[in-house]
């Protein structure tokens, strides 16, 4: 999973704590590079299931051609990771 470190937060806490529950590899750029260096490490490791959240991860999966499930916010792409497991 793609998530821009900006919608990952909760209130005062960097990383939503729904995030470290998951039983996923997670990665939350601060920027667009590495929004695009996340992506595309995701997609040579060869994961079948990426989902991407946030502009700039949206941004960076369209640009490197990865089929990743697009979601519009953090609270969708936790139940997109949920129905069968991501990356």
């Amino acid at each position: 999973m793609v998530v821009d470190a900006t919608i990952a937060r909760d209130g005062r806490a960097l990383i939503d704590p729904r995030l470290r529950a998951l039983d996923a590899d997670v990665r939350l750029p601060r920027t667009q590079t590495e929004a695009t260096t996340d992506v595309r490490y995701f997609k040579a490791a060869g994961y079948d299931r990426v989902i991407v959240a946030g502009p700039r991860s949206t941004a960076a999966a369209h640009e490197a051609g990865s089929p990743a499930v697009t979601t519009t916010g953090l609270d969708a792409a936790l139940a997109a990771a949920r129905l069968r497991g991501a990356h």
